[in-house]
């Protein structure tokens, strides 16, 4: 997939660049040579996404924000 993405052998879409969705598990990024550095920013990512969904929840006074079951 790498070498097809660099040398631009994927076909575009009405002119946009090929996008790519990639799974890897954890045990598998932290084995990649930058491993480390891919884990920080993943670890970055889910921290922020923590942080934004507790400050949705503390919206001062007021009722609760409705719960999920």
């Amino acid at each position: 997939m790498r070498r097809l993405v660099a040398a631009d052998l994927l076909p575009e879409r009405a002119g946009q660049p090929v996008k790519a969705v990639v799974h890897v598990s954890l045990a598998e990024l932290r084995a990649m040579e930058d491993g480390s550095l891919l884990e920080a920013e993943w670890a970055t990512g889910v921290r922020a996404r923590w942080a934004a969904r507790l400050a949705g929840r503390r919206r001062g006074p007021g009722p609760p924000p409705a719960t999920r079951p």
